[in-house]
């Protein structure tokens, strides 16, 4: 669990902030968790039965960024493969996985008498291949509404990217948690595979920054827990992560000039 001494340096925002330390961060429900030979060191392999839960505060739903290694032992039986996701789409659900076989990110909330106050999809022209390691990374940010960025990540290179969505800014006061490789409504299988150094960033982080992680991924160095770290997990024998002390939830307003920072490096002036 989180120190108490270091809750106040954890609500900082923490791009600017000197003197980080690395804490303990703790699941809130594991079940069924395995641990095997990975693209870096050791990886989590899951079973139908595999559940790895996390406080929703791992999570900025205002934008952020969520890196991992995955190997999928077997093409998707199923329409949905979680890699992670919160809520159960009633009223809330983000969710980055594979859909009916297609890499997909949805980001969506109802409000009251059904209507979305916000609603984000997107969706990669093609997946991922089985039996072998894959760099993969979804980055969000809010701008204002409906000019947010949405981006899926494959091996270092943007396969889909939509600049014109509308993420939120916030959760709602009763919200699942953050779950990796697993529905957090419970109802659909765990990935059948494996996930390897996984790290959720406060921030959207830039195409740059993305291609260095998979060439760091290449090279079979871990990822580290830098300032904008809200979690990282390398799964050597524990399912216990570690954040950055300077890592808190970023205003919208500082999101949208991270957001401007993506775009002006995707279209350079």
């Amino acid at each position: 669990m989180i120190a108490k001494t270091l809750l106040t340096a954890i609500m900082a925002f923490g791009l600017g902030v000197a003197g980080a330390e690395e804490i303990k961060v703790a699941p809130i429900l594991q079940k069924s968790l395995n641990y095997s030979s990975g693209k870096c060191g050791n990886a989590l392999e899951m079973t139908g039965a595999s559940r790895l839960a996390f406080k929703p505060d791992r999570i900025n739903p205002a934008g952020g960024t969520i890196e991992a290694i995955v190997n999928l032992k077997a093409a998707p039986e199923k329409a949905f493969v979680y890699l992670f996701s919160v809520g159960n789409n009633a009223p809330l659900w983000f969710f980055g996985g594979i859909e009916n076989g297609n890499l997909a990110f949805m980001f969506r909330k109802k409000a009251d008498g059904g209507k979305y106050e916000y609603y984000a999809v997107l969706k990669s022209p093609s997946g991922i291949k089985t039996g072998e390691w894959t760099h993969l990374a979804f980055v969000w940010g809010f701008k204002k509404e409906k000019e947010c960025i949405m981006q899926i990540y494959v091996n270092g290179k943007a396969v889909v990217e939509k600049f014109d969505q509308s993420t939120g800014t916030q959760w709602g006061a009763a919200d699942e948690n953050f779950c990796i490789g697993c529905s957090s409504a419970g109802a659909a299988p765990a990935l059948n595979g494996m996930i390897d150094e996984l790290r959720v960033s406060n921030y959207p982080k830039k195409p740059s920054e993305i291609k260095l992680a998979y060439q760091e991924m290449l090279s079979g160095k871990p990822p580290a827990v830098e300032k904008g770290t809200l979690l990282l997990l390398h799964f050597d024998g524990t399912d216990e992560g570690t954040a950055s002390s300077e890592a808190g939830i970023i205003p919208p307003e500082e999101t949208a000039k991270l957001s401007e920072q993506v775009l002006n490096e995707i279209y350079p002036e």
